[in-house]
């Protein structure tokens, strides 16, 4: 790129990211600028990052239907100047970003970073077995494990979310004015920058932090509740729904720590201590997100549990004595017979099929020669 190009580099990738998303709006794109594309969102992380946060604004938003025409009008100018001018190509990439950088100062009152939308009211959910990947209005990235529920409730002055259910990944988009507070039973994580996964269930609530650092507390139950999903009309949300705000005495944890909360009769109890995890154990929790089940001397009344999550088929362990089992191996989400083989070939379990939703595990018993 260019010197005229580098005096405020942030400013032109986001003309340079308009510009794209303007072509591919138009579909006016030949097999030569396909290729340029990809090489220009390959060139940069910000290149990658900026067309992602871009292309998510055009897509729920449909970058503001004030803008509709206008863009429209931009991208016909924009194949014009192609048809005229094949040898200019990024002055009609600039043209068209600087036009549409325009657009959206005007809509804004001259103030680009605020030209979406700041307040956002959603839920997201994840059937048993499924996964899903959402990224917010604010560029932060949700990762959705299997049977999980969550509400999102951004204001301009703070982005609140709840986890009624399952397990979820944050990556945080970082914005110190706008605290990130993500509220599970009588918890609350607030992010400092960061990313981390919060799991409930109804036998316990655990954080683990990923990168950056967190701050956990307590939640402040005087706070009146603020039950976003009566706009949703969903009727599965619980008293874990309530809008709370995190009280004193906080705990902070950085990257590759974790924490467990037990839970009796569905409230948080017996806080475990901070603990440090290693890298591998990181991406063992973690290996969800590419639809694998990863044990390492696990045991199997957990390995059990954890199956659970991912079939609707109920999981009986008959013989007491095989459920501290240790278990080890790695499997797909969507292929639980492979490990019920590996249970049978390798620790000589007898994997009995009652009928479609109901397996039993038990020793195996030995066959007369």
């Amino acid at each position: 790129m260019s010197d005229k190009f580098s005096a405020n580099k942030s400013s032109d990738v986001t003309a340079e990211a308009c510009a794209w998303i303007a072509q591919l709006e138009s579909e006016s794109m030949t097999s030569d600028d396909l290729a340029a594309y990809k090489e220009w969102v390959e060139r940069s992380p910000a290149h990658k990052q900026e067309i992602q946060r871009l292309a998510v604004l055009s897509s729920e938003m449909n970058l503001l239907t004030e803008m509709a025409q206008p863009l429209k009008e931009a991208a016909t100018r924009q194949r014009q100047l192609s048809s005229q001018n094949q040898d200019g190509y990024w002055s009609r990439l600039r043209l068209a970003g600087v036009a549409l950088i325009m657009l959206l100062s005007v809509y804004t009152g001259n103030q680009y970073i605020s030209f979406y939308d700041q307040n956002e009211l959603a839920m997201y959910s994840t059937e048993v077995g499924d996964y899903r990947e959402i990224t917010l209005s604010d560029g932060t990235v949700l990762e959705l494990n299997t049977d999980s529920q969550i509400e999102i409730d951004y204001s301009e002055e703070r982005r609140k979310v709840r986890l009624l259910n399952g397990e979820a990944f944050f990556q945080v988009a970082h914005n110190a004015n706008r605290p990130f507070i993500v509220y599970a039973n009588e918890k609350a994580v607030r992010a400092v920058g960061t990313a981390f996964v919060v799991r409930l269930s109804d036998k316990a609530l655990e954080v683990l932090v990923t990168e950056g650092k967190v701050e956990l507390s307590a939640a402040d139950k005087s706070v009146e509740p603020n039950d976003i999903a009566k706009g949703l009309s969903n009727d599965n949300v619980g008293e874990s729904a309530t809008a709370l705000t995190p009280v004193v005495e906080p705990i902070f944890m950085r990257a590759g720590e974790t924490i467990v909360y037990k839970k009796i009769d569905n409230k948080v109890a017996i806080k475990e201590k901070v603990q440090v995890v290693s890298k591998r154990e990181i991406k063992r929790k973690l290996s969800w997100q590419d639809g694998l089940l990863d044990f390492s001397d696990t045991p199997l009344i957990e390995v059990v549990e954890d199956l659970s999550r991912y079939t609707s088929i109920e999981i009986e362990i008959l013989d007491p004595e095989l459920r501290d089992l240790k278990f080890g191996g790695l499997f797909r989400t969507n292929e639980l017979q492979a490990l019920f083989n590996a249970l049978e070939t390798t620790f000589d379990i007898q994997v009995e099929k009652v009928d479609s939703t109901h397996v039993r595990l038990s020793r195996k018993v030995p066959t007369n020669s």
